[in-house]
């Protein structure tokens, strides 16, 4: 597995994590955690993960308004 982390959001309460295998980086991913409420945090651990594939992953910040309604930049990294 491996920690992702990133900066957190002006305004944010919490954060949405989206991570999977699927998506392209085109879409959010979701065969992991699709939509998944971290709450206020900057950080993840994946957990085991299948070695030699490629992985992709964004988390959206919301607060009482909802969601962003941005699109949010999609990271990927390979095992």
């Amino acid at each position: 597995g491996t920690t992702l982390t990133w900066n957190a959001s002006n305004g944010a309460d919490g954060y949405l994590l989206y991570l999977g295998t699927d998506g392209a980086g085109v879409t959010y991913p979701t065969t992991i955690a699709n939509a998944v409420d971290l709450g206020n945090v900057l950080t993840y651990n994946t957990g085991a993960l299948a070695a030699n594939g490629t992985y992709y992953w964004t988390v959206v910040p919301y607060n009482t308004f909802g969601p962003a309604t941005a699109t949010c930049s999609i990271s990927n990294f390979n095992t």
